[in-house]
């Protein structure tokens, strides 16, 4: 199993990230792509990948951090664009109002992923129409949307431009999520953990949910779930470029 998005360089981590890797190790998680959210987490997430094989990073700057750090993160990702499996986690949040600020940044980040033939890690709370729109607009190839939250007939749209989308460990236990699950293709799904948050039990998130959520998925869909994990797997492998 690949877990699509997590943030395993997260403060929550700090004291027990080991057990927390060889956990997920023992359910037949393979790989973790590590996402952050600003400059500060960027850095970690570079240091932390270079010590763990489980990791492959993802950097770059969500739109609800501080936006003066772009041209710093942007500097960081052409400094170690050959490490990187995405920039990510980038996008727009409207969780409360429209955010015009954020535009900018968002497409300066996609542009620059399409320079450097690299996926984009989505962040698109309340905002799902209006991401499309940019995607769309520029064109952007290799698209992941994280944890994605628009409408079904936004669902569709991803679909129809071929990007891919993430089923979370929730899915074990909430019906939204597996409404989501139904509507995606073999083909364009994956599925993360987002860990630390978004666990589908009490307490922290960790990849070695990805289990239980690969089973529920297995039922949902009605292929076996090694098939399926054979199918999310290789989806992940050609999107972030992971060798086997």
């Amino acid at each position: 199993m690949i877990d699509s998005h997590a943030h395993m360089q997260a403060e929550e981590f700090r004291t027990d990230l080991e057990a927390v890797l060889q956990r997920a190790r023992q359910a037949g998680v393979k790989a973790i792509i590590t996402a952050s959210v600003d400059l500060p987490d960027a850095q970690a997430c570079l240091a932390l990948a270079t010590h763990h094989d489980l990791l492959h990073p993802a950097i770059g700057l969500a739109p609800y951090s501080d936006l003066s750090q772009l041209e710093a993160v942007i500097s960081l990702i052409n400094q170690h664009s050959q490490k990187l499996a995405a920039i990510g986690e980038i996008g727009l949040d409207y969780a409360w109002q429209k955010h015009p600020e954020q535009v900018g940044p968002f497409r300066r980040q996609v542009e620059l992923a399409r320079e450097l033939d690299l996926a984009v890690s989505i962040h698109s709370r309340s905002a799902g129409k209006y991401v499309l729109d940019e995607l769309s607009d520029l064109r952007a190839g290799k698209v992941h949307l994280h944890a994605f939250s628009g409408s079904l007939k936004d669902v569709r749209r991803a679909i129809d431009l071929g990007y891919y989308l993430s089923v979370t460990a929730r899915v074990v236990n909430s019906e939204r999520v597996q409404q989501l699950a139904m509507a995606i293709p073999e083909e364009l799904l994956l599925i993360e953990t987002d860990s630390p948050v978004l666990s589908p039990f009490e307490g922290r998130n960790e990849p070695a949910n990805l289990a239980p959520a690969l089973q529920k998925l297995s039922e949902l869909k009605g292929i076996p779930s090694q098939e399926l994990e054979h199918i999310i797997d290789k989806n992940a492998e050609k999107l972030f470029k992971l060798r086997n």
